[in-house]
């Protein structure tokens, strides 16, 4: 009994939480999208004409899955993570990056269209370079992958 106390205490003064947020785009109920997980977000241009993106985000490395451990101490989760990150516009080769999860303004910072930096809110799927929105983004259901990749 003392056991449990003492780790209720500990778990306090940490500031350990239930996640009660929105649900975020690549998340689920048990937090950020996990470390041996891959992911597809199709990204529409409001523009019209403008071609779309697709971002396929890879699994991390070993040495990633090792750093996620810190995800589960409290004050010590990193407030970003980086990912393998493989592009593919319309029309044009596909293109391998980084894209940073920033886990504190709820965003994935990576490149857009023509190289140039960009970011998606993970809140609203708005997709975004500097202050002007490009379009948005979903979340792109295993079954259909091959589909939206195709497209």
């Amino acid at each position: 009994m003392k056991l449990i106390q003492a780790l209720a205490i500990v778990l306090i003064a940490t500031g350990a939480r239930a996640e009660t947020d929105a649900p975020l785009l690549l998340a689920s109920k048990f937090g950020d999208l996990c470390s041996i997980c891959a992911a597809m977000l199709r990204c529409m241009p409001d523009a019209e004409g403008a071609a779309a993106t697709v971002y396929t985000f890879h699994k991390l490395t070993f040495a990633g899955q090792m750093r996620t451990v810190f995800d589960y101490v409290p004050r010590m989760k990193p407030p970003t993570q980086d990912r393998p990150v493989t592009i593919v516009r319309e029309g044009a080769p596909s293109t391998e990056a980084t894209a940073t999860f920033d886990r504190l303004a709820a965003r994935i910072l990576l490149p857009g269209p023509e190289g140039a930096p960009a970011e998606i809110d993970r809140k609203s799927g708005a997709w975004r370079q500097g202050d002007v929105v490009l379009g948005r983004c979903v979340f792109v259901p295993r079954v259909r992958r091959t589909e939206a990749a195709q497209k």
